[in-house]
């Protein structure tokens, strides 16, 4: 019950998806400097209904990714 819950919040997941991705892409954790990026991120991917391509294309074109 609890997973099924969880995998109705979209933008949830896709949250802790870019999150992750940027974490291990990064070698750093996250502060609170990343956080207009990683929204602008997800607004961005909401659209389309956060597919996982869509995602990871903007994670990588992301500022935080090219300026690590």
């Amino acid at each position: 019950d609890f997973m099924t819950r969880l995998s109705e919040d979209e933008e949830l997941l896709a949250r802790c998806f870019v999150l992750k991705l940027l974490t291990f892409a990064t070698g750093r954790e996250l502060g609170f400097s990343d956080r207009d990026e990683v929204e602008r991120i997800i607004s961005q991917c909401s659209e389309g209904g956060y597919r996982a391509g869509d995602l990871l294309h903007a994670v990588i074109s992301s500022n935080i990714f090219q300026y690590k």
